[in-house]
């Protein structure tokens, strides 16, 4: 295998599958990391594409990016986050899971800081999780289990 610095995202999708809850909704840090989580979630539930746009297959809802209800299209990678977008977004969930990849909140950049900072005015509790090259935050109203 000539990939030794492959990033973990079929764990972190894998991960946030299992633990999402009905309401949840996911941010992704930069556009091209929600590519991987479509991959991943697409064989999460047998391989099948499709089955990713079915009602019972939509949990966690996608907040950013998110063009089309048809999955994920090229707009997607257009998108540019902002505070306004995230203070708009949020409240209608109960959680939202974060998916930062290219930094981390340990060393983060200008868009990594507004995003923890809105998120963490607008939820009381978070929770991180780390994997590699990969790390997952989850937002709540209540202390996560």
């Amino acid at each position: 295998d000539f990939d030794n610095e492959r990033d973990a995202a079929g764990a972190a999708t894998y991960f946030i599958l299992d633990h999402s809850q009905p309401g949840d909704g996911i941010v992704f840090y930069i556009p091209p990391a929600r590519a991987p989580f479509e991959f991943y979630r697409a064989r999460y539930y047998g391989g099948d594409s499709r089955a990713v746009n079915r009602p019972d297959h939509l949990e966690p809802q996608i907040l950013y990016p998110y063009y089309s209800q048809e999955g994920l299209d090229f707009r997607d990678f257009k998108a540019k986050l902002s505070a306004d977008f995230l203070r708009q977004a949020v409240p209608n969930h109960p959680r939202v899971w974060v998916v930062l990849m290219y930094t981390s909140v340990e060393n983060p950049d200008s868009t990594c800081m507004m995003l923890t900072k809105v998120l963490g005015e607008a939820f009381p509790h978070q929770r991180r999780w780390e994997f590699f090259k990969v790390e997952v935050l989850l937002y709540s109203w209540q202390e996560a289990k």
